[in-house]
């Protein structure tokens, strides 16, 4: 990725056109050089930079952090921050916008051209972990009853459209939903003969399992649920979440009921009949 077009974001002229110069030289494409954070969230919504270097304290009404943050929400382009001391305040608000990095001007051209190098690594594993994830979900909404993936600390990290509109969870960001809470309507997770927790046999004994449970809709209603749960194994053998199937079989265990009481009803009915015979 030599040929990645860069963004430099400097209020210094002569620190700007050195790095840029050395850049070049590097055989990077730097697309341009501005001083003001609001032109470089103009450049980066137009030009799409594939990397922006950024310095935290940018003169003006907006700093670099505030710029990297519109452009982090907005346009999810990788900023590594230029910065001519170490503050703790500035880094701990530097650190919410995931910078790609830091360094510490002056830059020597060694250091420079290695945290470029990582966080254009970093940025291609991130697209193409993106990339499968997609896949991946595309695959699961094809799934017409409600499917999973949840992690060993019960949070949801993935789930089909069937689950979504199962528990109506549009207000509910991933990371933020537990398992329980939204099956159970519960703040703590199931357990018992009754409700065995599916999360925690898979992850004891990496086998699956099959267990009923009562689970509530988003309405509210009660309905039984038929939950098939395997351990999700990674390409390196990692494994720390589990895929679920939740298989509503209500209406199923209704007239099953229906056909048994039919029957027990004929028995009686026969064994009147041959009483009176």
């Amino acid at each position: 990725m030599s040929k990645a077009k860069i963004l430099i974001v400097e209020d210094e002229f002569v620190i700007a056109e050195s790095m840029s110069m050395t850049l070049i030289n590097l055989g990077y494409n730097v697309i341009d050089y501005v001083s003001k954070g609001e032109a470089a969230i103009e450049i980066a919504k137009n030009k799409k930079p594939d990397l922006i270097l950024m310095d935290i304290s940018l003169a003006g009404k907006m700093d670099g952090i505030e710029a990297a943050q519109h452009i982090n929400l907005n346009y999810n382009i990788p900023v590594i921050y230029l910065t001519a001391h170490i503050d703790d305040k500035l880094i701990a608000r530097a650190k919410i916008t995931e910078p790609f990095g830091y360094l510490i001007k002056p830059v020597e051209e060694k250091i420079l051209q290695c945290t470029i190098e990582i966080a254009l690594y970093k940025l291609m594993l991130d697209k193409q972990f993106k990339t499968k994830e997609l896949y991946f979900q595309g695959v699961m909404d094809n799934i017409t009853y409600p499917l999973m993936v949840i992690g060993f600390d019960y949070r949801i990290k993935m789930m089909n459209e069937a689950a979504k509109k199962w528990i109506s969870c549009t207000y509910y960001p991933y990371g933020e939903l537990f398992c329980f809470k939204v099956s159970h309507h519960k703040n703590v997770p199931c357990f018992g003969k009754k409700e065995q927790c599916p999360l925690e046999y898979v992850s004891s004994t990496f086998k699956s399992i099959k267990v009923t449970h009562e689970h509530f809709t988003k309405d509210g209603e009660v309905r039984v649920i038929e939950i098939m749960a395997s351990p999700l194994i990674t390409k390196d053998g990692s494994f720390d979440s589990i895929i679920e199937t939740h298989i509503d079989i209500t209406e199923r265990l209704k007239t099953e009921k229906t056909i048994n009481k039919g029957g027990n009803i004929k028995c009686i009915h026969l064994e009147k009949t041959q009483m009176h015979q």
